[in-house]
Formats: structure tokens, C-alpha cells, sequence
């Protein structure tokens, strides 16, 4: 349930439909990674149906396209020592996983 007064607004349950009417508008002037559940649908099934992208793999996509990730990502020695503190940190042994 949704309650506004002149200067709140109270919400005391969250169904998808306050969520969509309340809440997300509220986040879209912070980024534009605020996209409506039919938006992000959307371009979700872009990405899974259309040939296009039928061979992208390790790729980042907003709505403008294809992303680069942050430089840090394409460096061997940090993807590694992140691998290995991560294995170390679920407490398995190399050998344990798949890569």
C-alpha cells in the first residue's frame, strides 16, 4: 500500500505494480540503468533471439549496445589473482572447477 501526504510517501507492502508506478521512477534520474520490467524484457529478448547476437559471449550490452567493461577486466594478472581469491573464498581447489 502506497500513502503520500505533501512532502512523504509511506509505503508499508511492495507489489510489482508499486514498484513500477513508485519506485522506479523515483531511480531513473540516478542512471539509465532504470529501466521498466517490460523494457529490460525487451531487450533481453533481443539479445537471446536475434542472430546478430547468436555469437556473443563475455559481452556487455545497455540499451545504446555493446560496452566495454572497465580496463581492470582485460588484465591477466588481476582476472587471475580474482579467480584465485575467489576459489580461496569458496574454500575449493583448482581442481574442484571446471576452468
Amino acid at each position: 500500500m502506497v500513502r503520500r501526504s505533501a512532502h512523504t510517501l509511506t509505503i508499508t507492502s511492495l507489489t510489482s505494480s508499486s514498484i513500477r508506478s513508485y519506485i522506479l521512477p523515483l531511480a531513473r534520474p540516478f542512471g539509465s540503468n532504470s529501466l521498466s520490467p517490460a523494457t529490460s524484457a525487451s531487450i533481453l529478448a533481443k539479445l537471446e533471439c536475434e542472430d546478430a547476437y547468436k555469437d556473443a559471449t563475455g559481452k556487455y550490452y545497455n540499451v545504446q549496445g555493446e560496452l566495454r567493461s572497465s580496463e581492470d577486466i582485460y588484465i591477466v594478472e588481476k582476472a587471475k589473482d580474482l579467480w584465485d581469491t575467489s576459489l580461496a573464498l569458496a574454500e575449493l581447489k583448482p581442481e574442484e572447477t571446471r576452468l
